[in-house]
C-alpha cells in the first residue's frame, strides 16, 4: 500500500543554491506553517500559546541564515489546510503528493554558486577551478557534483512530463525579476488566499539583502562564520565563466536546458565516464529491483549521451 502523504504540497529543489529559502520565507510571512524544512521536522521549535497562535521558541535560531522572518518569540496565526514540505529529495524518496512546486535555477549558476560556497565554507582550495570541482564526488558519494545536479533535475523532469498537472515549475530567474507575480502564482496554486499588499510585503521581507545583513552581523562576531547568501544574481555565469569552463558540461544537458527554458550550452566537453546508475540509486535509497529498474531507465540519457559522444 502506498504511504499517505502528510503534506499538501512538496517544494522540491536540488541540493544546490536555487533560492528555495525565498519561497519558504515568503510563505511564512503569509502565515503558512513550515512543518518540514529540508529533512528536518520543525514541530519541536514551536509553542502553542492558545487562540490559534504559534510562537517560535528555538532560541538557538537554527534557521537564522535561511529564514530572515523567523526569530525566537515571534508569533504566527497559521492558515489551516496547507502544509508544505520543503525538500531536496528525489521522487522515489517521497510519499506521493498531488502538488509539487519544482524550483530550479540555470544549472550553470547553481554549479558556480555551489563552487563558491565550498570555497567559503568547506575550505576548498583556490587552486581547484570550477571544472575540477564539478568532477569531484558529491559529498563523497558515487557520483560527481555535476552529475548529481543533472540526475536530480532529470528525475523531476520525468515527473513533470508524466504528471504535468501536478507540477508547477518556478524558475529562480522568473521570481527574481517578478517576485510578486511569481509568489501570487504559487499561493493560488497551493490554495492560499493573499491580497496584493500581503504579497508585496512578503516579497520585501524575503529579499536576500535581509539574510546578507544577518550574515554580515554574524561575521563581525566571528570572521570564520559560514556564508550561505552571496549575490543571488541572475545569469551570473554569463559574466564569470571563462570560455574554458564551457566544456565542463556534456551533451546530456542539452534536452534538459531546453525543457527548462534555459540557453543551450555554448560548447560541450569530452564525454565523462559512464555513470553507474545502479550504485547511485542504491546510495539514494531506491528500494527493490522494480523501482531501481524504472529509474535506471528514466535516467539513462546521461549515459546514452556519453556513449554517443565517444
Amino acid at each position: 500500500m502506498t504511504e499517505a502523504c502528510a503534506y499538501t504540497v512538496d517544494v522540491v529543489s536540488p541540493q544546490f543554491p536555487c533560492g528555495a529559502a525565498w519561497l519558504a520565507n515568503a510563505l511564512l510571512e503569509l502565515q503558512v506553517p513550515l512543518p518540514h524544512l529540508w529533512g528536518f521536522e520543525t514541530a519541536a521549535e514551536w509553542q502553542d500559546v492558545g487562540d490559534g497562535v504559534s510562537r517560535y521558541a528555538a532560541m538557538h535560531g537554527p534557521w537564522r541564515q535561511t529564514l530572515a522572518s523567523l526569530w525566537p518569540g515571534r508569533e504566527f496565526h497559521f492558515v489551516q489546510g496547507v502544509r508544505p514540505r520543503f525538500t531536496h529529495a528525489f521522487p522515489w524518496q517521497l510519499a506521493p503528493n498531488q502538488r509539487t512546486v519544482w524550483m530550479v535555477r540555470d544549472p550553470r549558476d547553481a554549479l558556480y554558486s555551489e563552487w563558491r560556497r565550498h570555497q567559503r565554507n568547506e575550505g576548498l582550495s583556490p587552486a581547484i577551478d570550477l571544472p575540477e570541482f564539478l568532477r569531484s564526488p558529491f559529498l563523497g558519494g558515487p557520483v560527481s557534483v555535476v552529475d548529481m545536479l543533472w540526475l536530480h533535475l532529470r528525475a523531476w523532469q520525468a515527473v513533470a512530463q508524466a504528471c504535468p498537472e501536478q507540477v508547477l515549475v518556478l524558475r529562480f530567474e522568473d521570481w527574481k525579476k517578478r517576485p510578486v507575480e511569481s509568489l501570487a502564482t504559487v499561493v493560488r496554486w497551493i490554495g492560499v488566499d493573499a491580497c496584493t499588499e500581503a504579497l508585496q510585503q512578503a516579497c520585501a521581507a524575503s529579499d536576500v539583502s535581509r539574510l546578507q545583513a544577518i550574515e554580515q552581523a554574524l561575521a563581525l562576531d566571528d570572521a570564520q562564520s559560514r556564508q550561505f547568501n552571496r549575490r543571488g544574481a541572475v545569469l551570473e555565469w554569463e559574466g564569470t565563466w571563462p570560455r574554458s569552463w564551457y566544456r565542463a558540461m556534456g551533451t546530456e544537458w542539452l534536452p534538459l536546458l531546453h525543457f527548462l527554458g534555459y540557453a543551450p550550452l555554448q560548447e560541450t566537453g569530452a564525454p565523462a565516464p559512464v555513470c553507474n546508475l545502479v550504485e547511485f540509486l542504491a546510495w539514494r535509497g531506491a528500494d527493490g529491483p522494480q523501482q531501481r529498474g524504472a529509474w535506471t531507465s528514466a535516467l539513462q540519457p546521461i549515459n546514452a549521451a556519453r556513449r554517443a559522444s565517444t
